[in-house]
């Protein structure tokens, strides 16, 4: 039989009638994980689950559909704002209801069990299972072309990539944490310092950033909307740290915190890398380009620079996935404590303290 969700109900109730939230039991009754992150390290979860590929990849496509560089700029940042809005509203859930499982938690509370479990079911098969592999795989084909290697050796790289990051993850919540902190630093350091080389390198032109017209084309608004969708697919990940939150310290304080510092530093990181891009290439260069950061790095460094980038690309997405594979099994281990998962799902490892079984699955 499922499992009573708890008292999360009654604290939607005291705060629609009373306007704070009681929060004398604000774990799930049957969750075993310890509260072991700190704000540096769910700053840098959002961070890691946010950077990847998308912002070398997708500025070819936003391009494609944008006519002159200052609206290039502007949908970049106001789909930063959008995803702040997004922020706003899981700062407020997290601190209204610090367990695991984010997503599943509060659509279980907002409407019915069974949009939870419909979504929580979809996000294990689909979504977080989907995106190890896509990440793994991607992770791997990047690795082979610089080894050689065929695609038996992609599958073989990328198996053993998920295996190794589980494994780290498996054996300590900290231990993945750390790995997580490690490639963030890492990832933004090198975000900023090749954005400070690249822009005082004399191969760009600062005349690229400005319009050759001052007045825009007719539903030039109408692309921008679309331009949006790929410009947020690469903001994705802002929210991951509402999936951990019982395992956060001081959840009410930490998560509102981290998700708008952990969105800001990626805002400011996808604007920098946006500059250097079109500092760069003038917009019609880029249009169309499947690797826009590679190929800025070349016009910039030439070819060793666009080494660097995929090097840079590697890791970003190394980070990403290590993201995914701390996160994800926190919603099947949630709805295990409600029994709407496989048995045994809902184990926390005695030693290393891990929702072990939810990992593995």
């Amino acid at each position: 039989m499922p499992q009573e969700p708890g008292t999360a109900g009654n604290t939607c109730v005291a705060v629609a009638h009373h306007g704070t939230v009681n929060r004398h039991d604000d774990r799930h009754p049957r969750d075993r994980l310890e509260r072991e992150l700190g704000l540096f390290d769910t700053t840098m979860l959002c961070v890691s689950s946010i950077i990847g590929a998308g912002i070398f990849l997708t500025p070819g496509t936003v391009a494609e559909l944008l006519p002159e560089p200052s609206v290039f700029l502007a949908v970049w940042l106001v789909g930063g704002l959008l995803s702040l809005a997004g922020a706003l509203a899981n700062a407020e859930l997290g601190a209204m209801f610090p367990r695991a499982g984010g997503d599943y938690v509060y659509l279980r509370e907002a409407y019915h069990p069974l949009a939870g479990f419909v979504v929580g079911w979809l996000s294990f098969f689909v979504i977080y299972a989907g995106t190890v592999a896509t990440l793994a795989v991607g992770f791997a084909d990047g690795l082979a072309r610089f080894l050689g290697l065929g695609d038996a050796g992609v599958a073989s790289i990328a198996v053993l990539t998920i295996t190794v990051v589980s494994a780290i993850n498996y054996f300590g919540v900290r231990k993945g944490a750390r790995l997580n902190n490690t490639t963030a630093v890492l990832k933004l350091g090198a975000i900023v310092g090749l954005s400070a080389w690249a822009l005082t390198s004399s191969h760009g032109n600062w005349a690229h950033l400005f319009p050759a017209s001052h007045s825009l084309p007719p539903g030039v608004w109408t692309n921008f909307g679309l331009a949006l969708s790929p410009v947020l697919f690469s903001y994705l990940g802002w929210n991951a740290p509402v999936y951990v939150a019982s395992e956060i310290h001081s959840p009410g304080r930490t998560i509102p915190r981290a998700l708008f510092l952990g969105l800001g530093l990626c805002i400011v990181a996808y604007g920098l890398l946006n500059v250097v891009y079109l500092y760069a290439l003038p917009l019609e260069e880029m249009r169309g380009q499947a690797n826009v950061g590679e190929q800025a790095a070349r016009v910039l460094f030439g070819d060793a620079g666009a080494t660097i980038v995929a090097a840079l690309v590697l890791a970003s997405v190394l980070g990403c996935l290590n993201a995914t594979v701390l996160v994800g099994p926190r919603i099947a281990y949630a709805m295990a404590l409600d029994g709407y998962f496989f048995p045994g799902v809902d184990r926390v490892h005695d030693r290393y303290r891990t929702p072990h079984g939810a990992i593995v699955a």
